[in-house]
């Protein structure tokens, strides 16, 4: 397995509220990979990125060294990010005077050929394979929202102005919930985990043309300095991984 990760500021905003982590067992292997997009409107947000990161990143390290069926894996990752959002809300009970502070969340396990990712807000993960391109997150979005219900159409959501208003965020409701989502991979999969400061600026085919040209230390610097390059309105984080076959032998 090759992986990259590269975090940029962005060339608007002064202040970095995205984190990130790969995690590694005790053999040194990547067995999860976490972004988070912390609310830029809130206050906070780089804290509250990092308080998501640093949960998941436990729970996984955690979740390697017990032997658990997938189902109760889910059930163990549901907790931590429960936990993630309980932290976060109290650290703004604590530290904000209640003011709530928010971040997206986007974390992956691998176990073998199995992957669970669990999501919660706008940031992605995507899956490359053959030459075929898919989505594996749900935005969590307003506008998102909206095209599912066939009230807005792809093109129009894509310009819309509130695009980026985010309704499912961790750090806002105890009783929020994340979507979970098992995807099989396979030899030569390239995964590709990111905050939407590369989603506005990047689209789907772009990203499969620079994954595929480029190793995942040379396409994570192509990506970023692409969306800069576009606008940069936004803090962008990419991460990139290469499914090599003998990772996902059992």
């Amino acid at each position: 397995m090759r992986y990259a990760a590269l975090s940029d500021t962005g060339k608007v905003r002064t202040q970095n509220e995205d984190t990130w982590n790969i995690i590694l067992n005790k053999e040194k292997l990547p067995i999860g990979f976490v972004v988070a997009d912390g609310m830029g409107g809130h206050r906070a947000g780089d804290i509250a990125s990092r308080i998501a990161v640093e949960v998941m990143s436990e729970t996984i390290v955690s979740l390697a060294e017990l032997s658990m069926n997938l189902e109760d894996a889910e059930i163990f990752l549901r907790d931590g990010v429960d936990e993630a959002n309980r932290r976060i809300i109290q650290y703004s009970a604590d530290f904000l005077q209640g003011v709530p502070s928010g971040t997206t969340l986007t974390a992956a396990f691998l176990d073998g050929p199995m992957m669970i990712l669990i999501h919660i807000g706008d940031s992605r993960a995507y899956l490359f394979r053959n030459r075929n391109a898919r989505l594996l997150s749900k935005d969590h979005t307003y506008v998102a929202e909206l095209v599912a219900k066939g009230a807005l159409n792809t093109d129009a959501a894509k310009v819309h102005p509130e695009r980026n208003k985010v309704t499912r965020a961790l750090g806002f409701d105890f009783t929020m919930k994340p979507d979970v989502f098992w995807e099989r991979i396979h030899g030569n999969d390239l995964l590709l985990f990111c905050t939407d400061g590369l989603t506005e600026y990047v689209c789907e085919p772009e990203m499969m043309n620079i994954l595929r040209r480029f190793d995942p230390e040379t396409a994570v610097k192509e990506l970023v300095a692409l969306a800069n390059n576009r606008g940069g309105k936004d803090n962008v984080t990419v991460i990139v991984v290469q499914i090599d076959k003998t990772d996902i032998e059992k």
